[in-house]
């Protein structure tokens, strides 16, 4: 038995021969690449090499010819997994003892062993018989016959090991042939049958061309590349559709290499013809599942985002792009945290590392991030390990949402909330104020009556006293009343009387009217839009926000009287009118903030501007900068500290006016000059057939 040394950088290719060659009585040592096979080499000897031709590195090409040269007395054996003309010569100009082609067979592989063994045992026994025969040529004259005779036996075993290797070549499952310039072949095998229906002696006889069998849509591209490698003076690989005998469509991978003669001429092609059909079938089925899952993923509305290990990114759908302004293309193969996403990468970043850890989903809530627009949002991210044979974990599914428009809905409802339980508080407290309010007004308005009616008495009974002043009787009761007059000082009474209760009325008659603002202010909104007195709405804000502003500034009106009545809904306008007018005075407060008395202005006005009613909300406050002016407007946005302001506001306030009423909503502003805020609103109705929501 042999010593063998198999060089493959497959393992499995490695362990199979490792086994047949053993199971056969062979010591086997198995290398994964050429290094480690001359390291063998050096170490001991070995009767034979079977070694890959195409290893990473160094090729089987190029070991077999330094093995060759410093190893002379080894066989050589090559491996391939493509039947490849090319390679084929260059293994026989380098005098190796077999050629296998991957997939191969037990009996395959022990007959070509079985055969370079025994064209080994022949070189060395023939080697060392010629050294012998120079030496002894006049001694073993007398044993020329017998010699010849052995040279013949073996000459013989040879010729039969020839024909097994040609049986080999034979058994396997590509179809060898031999072409012409005229597309006929000649084929080595039977199984051509098997492939196209055909017997080979329909081939051989010339009755059938190879052409007669590729598809016209095909064959110009085959005869295509036939051409640029006879060009070319090098190999081809094409692949196109013949049509079977019985009618069946079957695709043909072939390589072939083109010979030539001393003139330069082909004159034939030697290759390999594979039938690929089932691979073409499976790859079409993976294309459409591809296909089908892409389409599945790109239904989806979420984000989605997969990384390896390295957080590299892996898959990066159209709501990705969407949302962050980024293209596929750009992010692929990028790492998560250096793609361009303006997020807390390093929070993400533990997330993902604690995902890895626990091997189970994590969940991240309002990850603040900057929209392609350049606006702040929120997401909600959802980190899922993905369990593979390759990844064993490391892999992650980012699936994100955007979710600023929930938030500024929730914040929204929760404001909404609030104002409906204190528009629902205001309403009742109105009610109940203005009971009360009523009959103490008609009560001081019955007093003023009264009082009048009680002087016209006093001054009757003023004028009966001085009547009978001089009468004897009566002098005393007169004197009497002179001193309770001084005493009560009838004249101050008579003045001041009229004046407290003058005041008493304006004082109810100006709670009435914040009553009244009250209830115009919380009255319940409605789905529908109702033809609206802007300016009546903006007066009820004014005077229920007074509390807000009248420390801090004073407020102007001018508005129109002409503007007429608009469509909108009242109570959700009275929100925007009653958050800019707060902002107003917010930033009047710290414009002023340490001057002692100082106050600001805030003016509202009104005007009708082509088919558009026009509000404008000025304010002499700090102003804003204009590094952050365009953001005014986004949710959650805010310059105050802590406590003092959620940034909703003038994002509600925007939603309304832009969203709700189509209207728009913008805002000029200097930084120590004030601001104004522009509101425009649609007037689809002409004002003459607009009757007042009441």
């Amino acid at each position: 038995m042999a010593n063998i040394l198999v060089v493959d950088d497959e393992s499995g290719v490695r362990s199979v021969l490792k086994q047949l060659l053993e199971r056969t009585g062979h010591c086997c040592i198995a290398a994964g690449g050429s290094a480690e096979a001359r390291e063998l080499l050096r170490e001991q000897p070995f009767d034979l090499l079977i070694a890959d031709i195409n290893m990473p590195g160094e090729t089987g090409l190029s070991l077999v010819a330094d093995v060759r040269r410093r190893y002379p007395d080894l066989a050589c054996i090559f491996l391939s997994g493509v039947d490849d003309p090319e390679s084929i010569q260059n293994a026989i100009d380098l005098g190796v003892h077999g050629y296998i082609v991957k997939p191969f067979s037990g009996k395959g592989v022990l007959i070509g062993v079985a055969n370079a063994l025994q064209q080994r045992r022949l070189e060395l026994e023939n080697r060392q018989y010629r050294q012998s025969l120079e030496k002894l040529v006049a001694e073993r004259t007398r044993n020329l016959e017998q010699t010849i005779r052995q040279l013949q036996r073996r000459e013989q075993e040879l010729i039969r090991s020839r024909e097994e290797y040609r049986h080999l070549m034979i058994s396997l499952p590509s179809i060898v042939y031999r072409g012409y310039p005229d597309w006929t072949v000649d084929f080595v095998g039977d199984r051509i049958e098997d492939v196209t229906g055909y017997s080979k002696q329909d081939f051989d006889s010339r009755r059938l061309k190879w052409s007669d069998l590729v598809l016209a849509e095909d064959f110009d591209q085959a005869r295509r590349d036939t051409l640029v490698a006879v060009k070319a003076h090098s190999h081809y690989l094409r692949e196109y559709r013949i049509r079977h005998r019985d009618g069946r469509i079957v695709w043909i991978q072939d390589r072939g290499q083109p010979l030539y003669d001393a003139n330069g001429r082909v004159t034939y092609i030697h290759g390999v013809a594979l039938d690929v059909t089932e691979q073409k079938q499976a790859q079409e089925q993976l294309r459409s599942a591809r296909e089908e899952v892409q389409l599945l993923l790109d239904a989806i509305s979420s984000i989605l985002i997969g990384i390896d290990g390295a957080n590299r990114i892996k898959r990066w759908n159209q709501v990705a792009e969407k949302v962050f302004g980024l293209a596929a293309a750009a992010v692929l193969n990028q790492p998560l945290g250096e793609c361009g996403i303006p997020w807390n990468w390093s929070g993400i970043a533990k997330e993902i590392a604690r995902c890895r850890r626990r091997r189970a989903p994590v969940r991240i809530d309002d990850v603040r991030f900057t929209r392609a627009d350049g606006r702040q949002g929120f997401l909600g991210i959802t980190l899922n390990p993905i369990d593979t044979d390759s990844s064993e974990g490391d892999d992650i599914l980012l699936m994100a949402a955007d979710i600023t428009e929930r938030k500024l809905l929730e914040s929204q409802l929760g404001q909404a909330q609030k104002l409906e339980s204190i528009g629902q508080l205001a309403a009742g407290i109105a009610h109940e104020i203005n009971t009360p309010t009523q009959y103490v007004g008609d009560n001081i308005r019955f007093l003023k009556d009264s009082f009048q009616d009680l002087f016209d008495l006093i001054e009757t009974y003023q004028g009966l006293a001085e009547a009978v002043a001089p009468c004897a009787d009566t002098a005393a009761l007169v004197q009497t009343i002179a001193e309770l007059r001084d005493t009560i000082d009838l004249e101050y009474l008579r003045e001041e009387i009229p004046k407290a209760i003058a005041q008493s009325i304006d004082g109810v008659e100006r709670v009435a009217k914040i009553v009244l603002a009250m209830k115009e202010f919380s009255h319940p909104g409605t789905d529908e839009k109702k033809l609206v007195d802007i300016n009546k709405a903006i007066e009820s804000t004014i005077t229920v926000s007074r509390n807000e502003w009248k420390y801090v500034a004073e407020l102007h009106t001018d508005l129109d009287p002409n503007l007429g009545l608009v469509p909108c809904l009242a109570s959700e306008l009275n929100q925007v009118f009653l958050n800019i007018i707060v902002n107003a005075a917010h930033a009047i407060g710290d414009a002023i903030a340490g001057r002692e008395g100082a106050r600001g202005t805030v003016t509202i006005a009104t005007r009708p501007v082509d088919d558009w009613c026009e509000i404008r909300i000025s304010d002499s406050g700090c102003g804003i900068p204009k590094a952050i002016r365009h953001r005014v407007f986004d949710p959650f946005f805010t310059t105050k500290e802590v406590g003092k302001g959620t940034g909703q506001g003038l994002a509600i306030a925007h939603d309304v006016v832009v969203n709700k009423h189509q209207g728009t909503l913008a805002v000029e502003s200097e930084v120590g000059a004030g601001t104004t805020f522009i509101i425009r609103l649609p007037v689809t109705v002409p004002a003459a057939t607009c009757q007042a929501v009441k």
